[in-house]
C-alpha cells in the first residue's frame, strides 16, 4: 500500500476519532497566549496546558494534527535544520488526549493497535522504553507501564528502562509533566541485543516514533513535583519521521512533505540536483553544501508559510524577528545555489497544496503571502548591499581589528555608518573576514535595549498584592468581587453619568499584609464586597476617585483585578478607614468619559484600519482619557493617502451615530460571530463580552459593523466621541506598527491648531514677497512656526501637509536670507575697496569663503585685498587679485605664500568656487592680531617689491 503524508495524517485522526470516541481539535496557533512566553508553539499539548493545571476540559477525548515550530527556547532545532535528515523548524504533531478519562493501558493498547495493525509497522521493528525512576527526586520506577507492555505482547529484549532524561517529559523549567513511555523504530533489522543498544543512543539506525506522556505532576517554581488534580494523557508522534518510515525512506526529506519543494527549486534554480547528501555549514564538498541549501529553504519555506499564514509578519520584535531572520536564512541559501530572486516566493504554491487541507487558513490569501516574501526578499538584498558598506566604513575606523567589542558591534548595528545593520548580517559578515565577535558583550546591550524598551511598552504587568495574601483570601472564603456595576450608568445627548453606589469594606491590605484598619496619610489596597470602579484591562487604564466612609475618606489612584478580587489602590487623605466599614463610591466621571469615548473611538479605528489596509490584525492598545494608542500589524506601508481614508470612514461613522452595543456570550460562540475581532494570543474566559456598532442601513434593516470581544466600557453612540483625529503614527513602513489618536474636544482643538499653522504660513508666503519685510523677521516667524510643530497637537495627515509646505517655504526664507547677506556683504566689501587708501587692501572681516569669493568676482575695477577671519581659533585669510594686476606678475598664490611663514600651522590652497590660484588663494592657520601684523609688514614688502619690478620695466 503507498502511504502519502495526507492518507497518513487522516488515518491517524480516523483512527482515534472513529474507533475511539476522540473528538477532533483544530490545530491551535503557533503564536503562543500571552502568559506562555514569547516562543513559537513548540508541541501539541500546548492549548490544552490549563487543563493539565485544573481547569475543567470540555472534552474528555480528543485528537488533533498540531503545528508547531521550534525557533529558540528549550526545543530549538533550527542550527539542525539542513546539516541532517531529520531535523525541522516546522513539523506536525500527530496528538491523542485524554483528560481524566483513560490512562496508561488504553493509551498504549491504542498507539500498538495503530502501528501494527492499521499502519502495519512489524512489531520486530519496534522497541519501547519506559521510566526507570529517579532516586533524587524520590520517583519509583514506571513498572505500571512496563507491565501493560508486556501484556500486550511486547518481549522482554525490546524492553528499556530510561531516566529523567529520555523517560520523563516536561515543557519546561516549570508546569505539567510526567512519566513517559516512547516507542522506537529499528531501521536496522539486526538482532534485539544489538538494536536495543542502539536505542536512546543518538544513532539514526533507530529512532523514536511515539511518545506517550502521562500526565501526574505539575513542576513548580523550586522544582517540587506535586500530583495533579487528575491523570491526563498526552501522546505526540511527528507526520515527518512517520511519513519517511511507512514511505520507506531514510530522509525525512526524501518524502513526499519536502520531495516536491525540492524539486521545484531544482527547476526553479537550474542548480545540480538534490543528491539528499549531509554536510555541515562548513563542509567544504560543494554537492553536500548544495544538499543542505535545498534542506535548508524547503524547511524554511513551509514554516515561513505557516506563520504568514497566522498573521505574523517578518519584523524588529520578539516572533517578528524570528521570521525575518528565517527568512533571510532561506534567501542566503538561495544565494547558495545561485538562484535567481524570487526563488521562495514561488516555492508557496507547493507548500499550499501539500499542507492546505488540513490547515485551510494556508489558501485564503496565497498571492498576499508571496507579495509579502517578494518584499522582503528585495528588502533583504537591499540590506546586505548597503550592510557591507556600513561595515566597510566600520572596518576603515577601527582599524586592521580581528576582534569586534560589544561597543563596536553595537555602533554598527544601529547605523553609527550610515544604515542600521542587523546582528545576523553583521556576524556573516565578519565571518567572511575572519573576525571574531564578542557575542557575550553583544547580547549585554540587547537585554539593555529590552529593558529600555520594556519601560514604554503598552502592556506592562503591575504587582498588586502577594499571591500569599490571594490564598489567605481565598482560605477566609472572601467573596470575589461583584465588578458588574462598572457597566450601569446613564446618558443623554451625550451627557453621561454615573451613580454613587454603597459598598463594604471586606479586607485592607497594607505592607503587603492584611490589617484592619488605615489610619490618614498612609497607603493601603482595599478589597470591596461591590464595586463600579473600572479596574486596568484590555489596555484601558482603571478609573480614578473616590470611597468615603463614615469616619474616612479614600483617593482610589489604581484599580487591579487579582484572582477576581477588584484591589482598589488608596491613598486616605483622611480620617480612619477599617474593615467592615460602609462606604460610597464616587467615579472620577469626567476621567471615565475619556475613556469610554477613546475606547469605543479605538473599536472604530480598528473596524476602519481594516476597511482600507485589508490585513489587520491588533497587537494592542493603550487608552487613557486624553488618548488612545492602538498597535497593529499589516504588510503594507501606512501612507499619508491611506490615513486619509481611514480618518474620513471614521468621521461617516461618528457623524452617523451607530448605537454601541454590549452582550454577553459563551467564548465558543462569540467567536463564531462573522467578522468577529479579538486577540489571537489573549487568555479570553469562558464567557465573554461581545461590543457591536449596529446602524440603520435602509428602512427597518440594521446593520453591524464592528465587533470585537471586549470588557472594557464605551459610549452608548459612536456619535458621542465628538470627533477623531490620529495624531502620530510610528513604524509606517515596519511590520508592526502604532497610531496615535485623539478624540472630542482635544480632536476639535488638534483640527483648529492645524488651521492656525495654515493661516501663520500663508502669511509668511505672502511677507516672503514683500521686500520691506527683512530676512530677520521672516526667520523669527518661521521660529514660530516650528514651535507650533513642536508644541501643538496637529492631525498627523494635516501635520505633514503643512510641514511640506513650511519646508518650501523655509528653502525661500533662507534664500532670500543668503541674498540679503550677500547684499550687505557686497557693500561692505565695496565700502573697503572706496574708503581705503594705497595700492591694496588689508583689513580684517567674518566671512564665509563662497560668499566672499562670489562678491569680489562680481565688484568691478577693484584694486587687490587681503582679508583676515579670526573670529576662530584656526583663521583664515583670502588673497584676491584683479586680472589687471596678474597682467603684470601679481598673482594671488606667490603673495599669499611670502606671509605664510609667519603664520603657524599654515597651509596654503586653491578656492574650488574659483581655482584660478593667480586670482584667489586661501591661507589657513593660527592668526592673531599680533600675527597679521606681521603679514602685512610681509604683504607691503612684497607689493613694493613687486611694483618697484614694474617702475623698472616701464622705466625700460
Amino acid at each position: 500500500m503507498r502511504w502519502g503524508s495526507k492518507h497518513i495524517r487522516q488515518t491517524f485522526i480516523d483512527f482515534f476519532n472513529k474507533q475511539h470516541d476522540h473528538v477532533i481539535i483544530p490545530s491551535s496557533s503557533i503564536i503562543p497566549k500571552k502568559s506562555d512566553g514569547t516562543y513559537f508553539v513548540n508541541a501539541g499539548m500546548n492549548q490544552f496546558k490549563s487543563i493539565f493545571l485544573g481547569h475543567p476540559a470540555t472534552h474528555r477525548r480528543v485528537v488533533n494534527s498540531q503545528k508547531c515550530v521550534r525557533i529558540g527556547g528549550k526545543h530549538n532545532d533550527l542550527d539542525d535544520v539542513g546539516s541532517d535528515l531529520c531535523h525541522h523548524t516546522f513539523f506536525e504533531m500527530l496528538g491523542s488526549w485524554s483528560f481524566g478519562d483513560y490512562f496508561k493501558k488504553e493509551a498504549c493498547a491504542m498507539a500498538w493497535e495503530l502501528l501494527t495493525s492499521v499502519y502495519r509497522i512489524p512489531p520486530s521493528r519496534l522497541y519501547v522504553t519506559y521510566f526507570g525512576g529517579d532516586q533524587q527526586l524520590r520517583l519509583q520506577p514506571d513498572h505500571q507501564s512496563r507491565d501493560i507492555w508486556r501484556d500486550i505482547g511486547v518481549k522482554d529484549d525490546h524492553l528499556l528502562p530510561c531516566g529523567m532524561a529520555d523517560n520523563f517529559w516536561d515543557m519546561g523549567d516549570t508546569g505539567p509533566c510526567g512519566p513517559c513511555t516512547e516507542i522506537h523504530y529499528d531501521h536496522t533489522n539486526v538482532p534485539p541485543d544489538q538494536a536495543i543498544k542502539l536505542v536512546n543512543s543518538g544513532s539514526n539506525l533507530v529512532t523514536e516514533l511515539w511518545n506517550l506522556v502521562f500526565m501526574q505532576y505539575n513542576r513548580e517554581s523550586n522544582g517540587a513535583l506535586n500530583a495533579l488534580p487528575e491523570q491526563h494523557v498526552d501522546t505526540g508522534m511527528g507526520l515527518e519521521r512517520l511519513t519517511a518510515l511507512l514511505q520507506n525512506k531514510k530522509s525525512n526529506y526524501d518524502t513526499d512533505l519536502f520531495l516536491p519543494i525540492i524539486k521545484h527549486i531544482e527547476k526553479y534554480s537550474r542548480a545540480a540536483g538534490y543528491k539528499g547528501q549531509c554536510g555541515s555549514a562548513t563542509d567544504t564538498s560543494h554537492q553536500a553544501g548544495l544538499d543542505r541549501a535545498y534542506r535548508v529553504i524547503s524547511d524554511h519555506v513551509r514554516t515561513i508559510t505557516i506563520c504568514l499564514a497566522e498573521g505574523l509578519l517578518p519584523g524588529n520584535d520578539d516572533l517578528q524577528q524570528k521570521l525575518r531572520m528565517l527568512m533571510h536564512r532561506a534567501f542566503n541559501a538561495a544565494s547558495d545555489l545561485k538562484s535567481p530572486p524570487g526563488l521562495l516566493s514561488n516555492l508557496i504554491p507547493s507548500v499550499i497544496e501539500s499542507l492546505g487541507e488540513a490547515y485551510p487558513e494556508l489558501q485564503h490569501y496565497p498571492q498576499h503571502f508571496q507579495d509579502i516574501v517578494n518584499a522582503a526578499e528585495e528588502n533583504y538584498r537591499q540590506k546586505i548591499t548597503n550592510g557591507r558598506h556600513c561595515f566597510q566604513r566600520a572596518l576603515q575606523k577601527y582599524g586592521s581589528v580581528k576582534r569586534l567589542t560589544g561597543d563596536q558591534v553595537w555602533e554598527i548595528h544601529v547605523g553609527r555608518f550610515g544604515d542600521s545593520v542587523s546582528l545576523d548580517l553583521i556576524a556573516d559578515l565578519a565571518t567572511e573576514l575572519h573576525i571574531q565577535v564578542d557575542e557575550e558583550a553583544v547580547i549585554v546591550k540587547m537585554t539593555e535595549k529590552k529593558e529600555r524598551d520594556a519601560q514604554g511598552r503598552i502592556y506592562t504587568e503591575k504587582t498588586v498584592i502577594p499571591s500569599s495574601i490571594e490564598l489567605i483570601l481565598k482560605h477566609m472564603g472572601v467573596p470575589i468581587t461583584d465588578d458588574s456595576y462598572k457597566y450601569l450608568y446613564q446618558s443623554e445627548n451625550g451627557v453621561y453619568e454615573i451613580s454613587s453606589i454603597r459598598s463594604n469594606v471586606l479586607q485592607l491590605v497594607k505592607d503587603n499584609s492584611l490589617c484592619e484598619s488605615v489610619e490618614g496619610g498612609e497607603r493601603c489596597d482595599v478589597i470591596l464586597d461591590k464595586t463600579q470602579f473600572y479596574s486596568e484591562a484590555g489596555g484601558q487604564v482603571s478609573d480614578k476617585g473616590t470611597i468615603k466612609t463614615g469616619t474616612g475618606v479614600i483617593e482610589v489612584e489604581d484599580v487591579q483585578t487579582v484572582a477576581g478580587y477588584v484591589v482598589h489602590r488608596c491613598f486616605v487623605s483622611s480620617g480612619v478607614i477599617r474593615v467592615g466599614d460602609l462606604c460610597t463610591l464616587h467615579i472620577n466621571q469626567d476621567y471615565r468619559f475619556g475613556c469610554m469615548c477613546n475606547h469605543t473611538a479605538t473599536h472604530v479605528l480598528n473596524y476602519c484600519l481594516n476597511e482600507v489596509l485589508g490585513d489587520v490584525k491588533q497587537q494592542g492598545s493603550k487608552i487613557t482619557p486624553t488618548k488612545l494608542s492602538f498597535d497593529f500589524t499589516c504588510s503594507g506601508n501606512l501612507t499619508l493617502k491611506a490615513l486619509q481614508k481611514i480618518e474620513d470612514i471614521v468621521a461617516d461613522i461618528i457623524k452617523n451615530g451607530q448605537k454601541v452595543l454590549r452582550r454577553e456570550m459563551m467564548y465558543s460562540d462569540a467567536i463564531t460571530l462573522s467578522h468577529v475581532r479579538y486577540l489571537n494570543n489573549e487568555m479570553y474566559p469562558s464567557t465573554v463580552y461581545v461590543v457591536s456598532f449596529e446602524h440603520n442601513a435602509s428602512g427597518d434593516r440594521s446593520e453591524v459593523t464592528s465587533v470585537e470581544l471586549c470588557g472594557g466600557t464605551h459610549v452608548h453612540n459612536t456619535r458621542d466621541i465628538q470627533d477623531l483625529v490620529i495624531t502620530s503614527v510610528s513604524g509606517a513602513q515596519a511590520a508592526t506598527k502604532n497610531l496615535t489618536a485623539v478624540t472630542g474636544l482635544t480632536a476639535k482643538q488638534a483640527m483648529i491648531n492645524a488651521t492656525r499653522v495654515k493661516d501663520q504660513i500663508v502669511q509668511l508666503e505672502s511677507d516672503i514677497g514683500n521686500d520691506e519685510v527683512v530676512s530677520d523677521i521672516l526667520l523669527n516667524l518661521e521660529t514660530n512656526i516650528e514651535r507650533c510643530f513642536t508644541d501643538l497637537v496637529l492631525p498627523k495627515v494635516k501635520r505633514e501637509q503643512l510641514k511640506t509646505r513650511f519646508d518650501k517655504v523655509k528653502v525661500k526664507i533662507h534664500q532670500k536670507r543668503n541674498k540679503d547677506e550677500k547684499n550687505d556683504l557686497y557693500q561692505k566689501v565695496k565700502n573697503i575697496l572706496d574708503t581705503t587708501n594705497g595700492p591694496f587692501v588689508l583689513d580684517f572681516m567674518q566671512f564665509r569663503v563662497k560668499e566672499i569669493v562670489q562678491v569680489l568676482d562680481s565688484i568691478p575695477d577693484k584694486k587687490p585685498i587681503i582679508l583676515f577671519n579670526v573670529e576662530k581659533k584656526i583663521g583664515t585669510c583670502i588673497c584676491y587679485v584683479p586680472q589687471d594686476y596678474q597682467l603684470h606678475g601679481l598673482v594671488a598664490d606667490k603673495w599669499l605664500n611670502s606671509m605664510a611663514c609667519k603664520v603657524r600651522n599654515s597651509q596654503c590652497f586653491s578656492s574650488r568656487y574659483n581655482s584660478d590660484t593667480k586670482t584667489v588663494f586661501l591661507m589657513t592657520g593660527s592668526l592673531d592680531i599680533d600675527t597679521v601684523d606681521q603679514c602685512r609688514t610681509v604683504a607691503q614688502l612684497h607689493f613694493q617689491q613687486w611694483a618697484s619690478t614694474q617702475h623698472t620695466m616701464t622705466n625700460t
